[in-house]
């Protein structure tokens, strides 16, 4: 699809080995969000404090947060499911969550790998979509690449917006939901 997109900016966050590009750009951020929904393959707990970290005003209860995650190989630990579920503002899921449990190494087919974090301050979105995964080594370490867009206007990247929208409601609706008795099978 082509669309004539209006915004504020597109950057590229390509990332050396033992830069943190993403995280710089993430940090430089003066916006509040309502809402932020976070696709990723994977994220481990020194990832997801990496994060916390950096954008520590959309883990306030102020910012409804959504997450989509892969099992996939055990790399999301139980741990992290459930720090997530602890927290007021956030709702997981696990994509083929019940699919990954029956399996061997927890492994799905096909695997869920895309890596999306879309903040959303209601006339306003900004959108990363890229190679980083929530690990410790995806958002400091690791030769790492995506586009970042901000400020997608909601009356002028409507069409655009709309899309993500599209793909985030499948693999929202697509996903399982991450309860307590998800993850002591899991564990």
């Amino acid at each position: 699809c082509n669309y004539q997109i209006i915004m504020e900016s597109i950057d590229l966050s390509l990332q050396p080995e033992n830069e943190s590009v993403l995280l710089d750009e993430l940090a430089s951020q003066e916006k509040s969000y309502e809402r932020l929904r976070c696709g990723m393959a994977y994220m481990t707990k020194k990832g997801l404090d990496v994060l916390e970290n950096t954008i520590p005003d959309c883990f306030s209860d102020d910012t409804k947060i959504e997450w989509v995650l892969s099992i996939s190989d055990g790399i999301v630990s139980p741990d992290v499911l459930n720090k997530l579920n602890n927290q007021n503002n956030s709702e997981v899921r696990i994509m083929m969550g019940e699919e990954a449990i029956g399996n061997f190494h927890f492994r799905t087919t096909p695997s869920f790998h895309p890596k999306i974090l879309w903040f959303d301050s209601g006339e306003s979105h900004d959108v990363f979509i890229g190679s980083n995964n929530i690990t410790r080594d995806g958002l400091k370490v690791n030769w790492e690449a995506g586009v970042f867009l901000q400020g997608l206007n909601s009356s002028d990247d409507i069409e655009y917006i709309n899309q993500i929208e599209e793909y985030w409601d499948l693999i929202w609706d697509t996903a399982d939901p991450c309860s307590s008795e998800l993850i002591e099978r899991y564990e």
